[in-house]
């Protein structure tokens, strides 16, 4: 074990009391608000929290020293093989598996706090993240047997072998159900044949085990012919591998993607993950639990530009004074920092949900927070190289990495209109299944009290003089309470918003992507205004040094996300309002130009002639 890295060690035996604590984002499409989410959650104790930051100061150290060779990763697409190797020789592997398997057995809350201090070199956080919640170790632990998980678990804890999900495929990308892989079992029964080649493996060049998804000819649940997925466990060692040259992305170098080809591998019957049939549910089961983990590293990547972004307008003059000094500067940099504030708390909060529940659902929070964290990375990219000015543009600039980073982080693990149609459908499926009595308000007849009422609802809704129900105001620090109110203010819209979609649209709401991207959004505004609420109360209610500074910078940063979900809300519930409906014209227009393949207005100058 090198001697200058720091083992990480085992989380402490104090484990969070569980709680039956039901879906936080999901149930606010219901109407429900769990007020217990105001006192930011709280999961490690003294002595936990003394451990964790032990751990987080002597990693930090670690990486510190390892400054240079780190740095070099943009340049080689490859990170450091000694790190890695320190990795592996210091338990930083397998953080989330319980120790009975050789893992770590920290919490949710823990992991992020791990991730977050590497995010120095994002690549490095990235890949360490991608290793533990997609290589494999996910997989495992919710749908292999006892004997897959003896055999596999103790190898990707200790590092000796390295996972990969291999899933994408040049004609399926976003939907797993396209693959075209396939898996045919053997006469004898003994083995599959697997083949098919995958795309964009993370991790590929070096892994010893694939999760590999593939078509299967099998029975259905009715007892018909049918072609369904198929998870399995696949070795390097099965022979028949094929693996490509490295695909070169112009940032997160160091995750080293590469195409896996498959040519008539056999896999044993033992390495089917989960059930035959069953793949969808076994990847729907890992892939976006714990997506929101990739922003813990991205929080530290950005605080970083922000830091030197702050440092030149303190030192840069113009026109006789420091940039500091010009309001519109000292608006940016506070605009910046409140989007970093945010995808903060909800890094945070969503982790404390995920550990304080017996069983934890999360997913859309998970996906909520990937989304936030591409806007903001957005955000403050773009907006502190605006600041640093031409410096910025030099083709040899270090700041040019951050643009590639950032395009990379757009579509990184999903892009946004794929993960947004995900929130939406789920919040409004949670909410149909949950208010089975929606339907009746779509047919008058059948229930005309209930319909009435909901009328004069969405009468008050639409005049906003509908009653703040929930009473947050008197959840949160005084110094909060207009700012409670305007969180609830967005809470209550999301609820009616959903509603009025399914009312008026009913089944048909899962193609309407226009309002989903809108739903989805109106959710994401809504669930940062909430985080960003509760940990600023928090602090100033425990007195942290910098309180009233986060009091500040939450209050108008909470009022413009209000107006953001009420721009929102206006397109979803009266888009025919004002000039029509202006979606239709929006798609006739695109549908014009697609057909024809090209920008096809005529040119400014044309003349007509005869």
């Amino acid at each position: 074990m090198p001697t200058d890295f720091p083992t990480s060690g085992i989380a402490i035996n104090t484990r969070v009391r569980k709680l039956n604590f039901p879906p936080f984002v999901k149930d606010l499409y219901c109407g429900v608000f769990n007020k217990s989410v105001l006192s930011f959650a709280e999961v490690l104790n003294y002595g936990r929290h003394y451990n964790l930051e032990e751990k987080v100061r002597d990693i930090g150290n670690y990486i510190d020293g390892k400054k240079e060779v780190l740095a070099q990763t943009d340049g080689s697409g490859k990170l450091p093989p000694e790190v890695l190797h320190a990795f592996k020789q210091s338990g930083m592997f397998g953080l989330s598996v319980p120790t009975e398997y050789g893992g770590a057995d920290f919490l949710s809350t823990e992991i992020a706090r791990i991730f977050e201090v590497l995010g120095c070199e994002i690549s490095l956080a990235e890949f360490m993240n991608y290793n533990e919640f997609l290589g494999g170790c996910q997989a495992l632990m919710s749908r292999g047997t006892e004997e897959q998980k003896k055999k596999y678990l103790p190898q990707l804890t200790s590092g000796s072998m390295l996972g990969a999900l291999c899933v994408a495929e040049e004609g399926a990308g976003s939907d797993p159900g396209s693959v075209a892989a396939t898996a045919v079992k053997s006469e004898d029964e003994d083995f599959y044949l697997l083949n098919g080649t995958k795309t964009w493996v993370a991790g590929g060049a070096d892994a010893g085990l694939f999760t590999v998804f593939a078509k299967m000819k099998m029975k259905n649940w009715l007892g018909e012919d049918d072609i369904l997925d198929t998870a399995f466990l696949v070795e390097r060692g099965f022979g028949g591998i094929e693996v490509s040259e490295p695909r070169r992305l112009a940032g997160l170098k160091g995750l080293d993607l590469v195409d896996v080809t498959f040519k008539d591998v056999k896999v044993p019957i033992d390495n089917v993950l989960g059930v035959e049939g069953q793949g969808l549910q076994v990847l729907a089961s890992i892939v976006h639990q714990n997506k929101y983990m990739m922003a813990a590293g991205l929080v530290t990547h950005l605080r970083g530009l922000l830091d030197e972004t702050i440092t030149w307008c303190n030192e840069r003059k113009q026109f006789g004074l420091h940039l500091r000094e010009f309001t519109l500067v000292k608006h940016q940099i506070a605009q910046m920092a409140a989007r970093l504030y945010c995808l903060e708390s909800m890094i945070y909060l969503t982790s404390g949900l995920q550990d304080v529940s017996e069983v934890p659902d999360v997913e859309v929070e998970s996906v909520l927070v990937k989304l936030y964290a591409a806007e903001a990375s957005e955000f403050i990219t773009k907006g502190c190289l605006n600041l640093l000015g031409l410096r910025a543009a030099m083709e040899e600039s270090k700041y040019q990495r951050y643009l590639r980073d950032n395009q990379v982080v757009q579509s990184w693990q999903g892009t946004a209109n794929i993960l947004k149609c995900f929130v939406a459908v789920t919040g409004a499926i949670h909410l149909s299944e949950d208010q089975k009595d929606i339907s009746k308000l779509r047919h008058p007849g059948t229930g005309m009290g209930g319909y009435l009422g909901y009328q004069w609802g969405a009468r008050q809704h639409r005049s906003d003089s509908y009653p703040l129900t929930h009473k947050l105001n008197g959840c949160v620090h005084p110094r909060l309470i207009k700012a409670a109110d305007q969180v609830e203010w967005s809470v209550l819209k999301l609820h009616w918003v959903a509603k009025e979609l399914l009312i008026r649209n009913g089944a048909n709401l899962q193609v309407e992507e226009k309002y989903l991207e809108r739903l989805s959004d109106i959710t994401m505004e809504t669930f940062a205004q909430v985080c960003a609420l509760s940990r600023a109360s928090r602090s100033y209610v425990v007195g942290h040094l910098h309180a009233e500074h986060e009091v500040n910078l939450v209050i108008p940063y909470i009022n413009e996300s209000r107006l953001r979900v009420k721009e929102n809300v206006w397109k979803c519930v009266n888009h025919d309002k004002d000039s029509g409906n202006r979606d239709e014209f929006w798609e006739a227009t695109g549908d014009y130009i697609l057909k024809r393949g090209n920008y096809c207005a005529t040119h400014p100058l044309a003349k007509n002639s005869f």
